[in-house]
């Protein structure tokens, strides 16, 4: 099975350094032409499935890319990490208001504040969504419309690196590509864009 994991195009927040979380932000023009720019690369893909995180960004990018298609699977396992009072405000901001407590916490895997989600719980939904697919004997292709941090995810489970190092910025419209094949996963490649 090919597996592509495409992270929504271009936001409001990306754009202004806004921290976006679960929030429903929508996509900028370029993230639209983003979007549109991948169209014609899944076009020629037909993938069977094309399964999407549920929050509006990703369901915005997946409705341009795969226009026309009613079969849509949307799945809350692959939502960002759920960044709860910070959702909405950008790093200096956080830093203003929560000050140490953000600096010295924001590494700690199981740090979730304020009822938000840790890096380790998202993770384990990750892991979750990737068990379910293995599972599918049928799809030889699936194209997965996510977030950076859940493709970060994806690759961590995969490649058993470190969550944190080394640093690896997903780019906006950009497509991972997955194999999964006798039992066994391989990243064929990371973040390859259209332009």
């Amino acid at each position: 099975m090919i597996v592509y994991l495409i992270r929504h195009g271009q936001t409001y927040g990306n754009r202004d350094g806004i921290n976006q979380g679960w929030g429903d932000i929508g996509l900028t023009e370029r993230g639209i032409e983003q979007a549109k720019e991948l169209r014609a690369f899944f076009t020629e893909k037909k993938p069977d499935r094309v399964i999407c995180s549920d929050i509006y960004r990703t369901r915005q990018t997946c409705s341009i890319i795969f226009e026309g298609r009613d079969d849509i699977e949307y799945d809350a396992r692959l939502r960002e990490i759920n960044s709860s009072v910070f959702m909405g405000k950008t790093r200096e901001e956080i830093i203003k208001l929560f000050g140490e407590e953000y600096i010295e916490n924001s590494r700690r895997l199981n740090y979730a504040p304020y009822g938000g989600e840790g890096v380790e719980s998202l993770v384990s939904r990750a892991a979750s969504f990737l068990s379910d697919l293995e599972k599918d004997t049928k799809s030889k292709t699936v194209a997965v419309v996510t977030h950076g941090g859940t493709i970060f995810a994806f690759l961590h489970r995969i490649l058993k690196m470190p969550i944190y190092t080394p640093p690896l910025r997903i780019g906006n419209c950009s497509v991972t590509r997955l194999g999964f094949d006798d039992g066994a996963w391989a990243v064929h490649y990371i973040n390859y864009r259209i332009k």
